[in-house]
């Protein structure tokens, strides 16, 4: 999303935008704008936690504004989805997922083709990976994993389990 940080100063013939990651060390900004009193550009996830500040410059007097930190709001955002899986009845079987910006998960299953789903109580539940033993009468049944943290939440595609 789109992100403007703005400094007044009276009598400024230069800015320059800057951040820094631990307040300590600053680097240039060279996004469009990085030499204007509004500063407008995309941030991203990355970004969250960042500091950013202006030097004003006019002539031989160069002023720093107080720096802002930057937090991102973000979702998360899944990098890998689980598969689906044929396996032996008795094997210990199970899904993972993989998400950025992930702190809860719930792994759902589904036992009418998708129609309804159920939260699972199978051992990692609440974790990125779901594990179980594979029995005869879940063969059929589709699973799925919601990923949360306090900004949102995203669910997998439902994968399949077949139980042979």
């Amino acid at each position: 999303s789109q992100v403007t940080f703005k400094v007044t100063a009276v009598g400024a013939e230069s800015y320059q935008w800057q951040y820094s990651t631990n307040g300590t060390t600053w680097k240039n900004c060279s996004s469009t704008g990085y030499n204007k009193a509004s500063f407008t550009f995309k941030a991203t996830a990355a970004m969250n936690g960042r500091l950013y500040r202006c030097q004003i410059r006019n002539g031989d007097f160069t002023v720093s504004s107080d720096p802002a930190v930057l937090t991102v709001k973000q979702k998360p955002v899944i990098t890998i989805q689980p598969g689906s899986l044929i396996t032996g009845v008795g094997a210990k079987a199970g899904f993972k997922v993989s998400a950025d910006y992930a702190e809860t998960y719930r792994w759902q299953v589904s036992k009418d083709g998708g129609k309804t789903w159920k939260n699972c109580t199978s051992t990692g539940y609440d974790t990125a990976t779901l594990s179980f033993t594979a029995k005869a009468s879940y063969s059929g049944w589709k699973y799925r994993c919601v990923v949360g943290n306090p900004y949102g939440s995203v669910t997998t595609n439902a994968v399949s389990l077949t139980v042979s």
